[in-house]
């Protein structure tokens, strides 16, 4: 149920043309949760 309302909420965003902004937004979650972790490490 999560994967799907996940998906929907992709087309959604593509759809309104934020994709390109959902993208940068997750990659630098994703940037900042690994630079977290290799400092804890």
């Amino acid at each position: 149920a999560v994967r799907h309302r996940g998906m929907q909420f992709m087309a959604f965003t593509r759809h309104k043309g934020l994709y390109f902004v959902t993208h940068y937004f997750q990659s630098g979650v994703i940037e900042h949760e690994v630079m977290a972790q290799q400092q804890r490490d």
